[in-house]
């Protein structure tokens, strides 16, 4: 974007700047931040003890003690086989099974007629009925 500063008519377009904006609140805001100031709140205590040097830092002194190990459980369940081979008898049912066959849906074919042995079927609905009676009435007929 060009600079309008480069132009000696651009203060003529935008005019000199107006004052900058001062609250008329700034001394009850100077006054607020300076009740709610506490000594020491964020910088911590003024002196702290140093430590002796006789109890340098060493090694690994800041990493946790962990509690000793659990000690190994021994205890061992033995587990007694049995004589039977399950997976010869698994063989053997699956050969002698008889194999299933797709189930024929015939609600879904449409073969089977549901819609006939409904005791209404064949009969003129009652809204159809309604509506002849109200015809009937409005026309005069008897």
């Amino acid at each position: 974007m060009v600079s309008l500063e480069r132009y000696p008519c651009y203060k003529k377009w935008i005019g000199p700047k107006p004052p900058r904006y001062v609250t008329k609140y700034r001394d009850q805001i100077k006054r607020e931040a300076q009740m709610n100031k506490a000594p020491r709140q964020t910088m911590g205590p003024a002196f702290v003890e140093r430590p002796a040097p006789q109890n340098y830092l060493m090694k690994h002194s800041k990493e946790p003690v962990l509690k000793p190990p659990v000690p190994p459980n021994h205890k061992t369940t033995k587990v007694h086989s049995t004589p039977t081979d399950y997976v010869k008898l698994n063989i053997i049912s699956m050969i002698r099974s008889k194999p299933t066959m797709p189930k024929m849906l015939l609600d879904d074919s449409g073969l089977i007629m549901k819609y006939v042995y409904k005791p209404d079927y064949g009969q003129t609905p009652k809204s159809v009925l309604n509506k002849r009676f109200i015809l009937a009435l409005e026309t005069g007929w008897n």
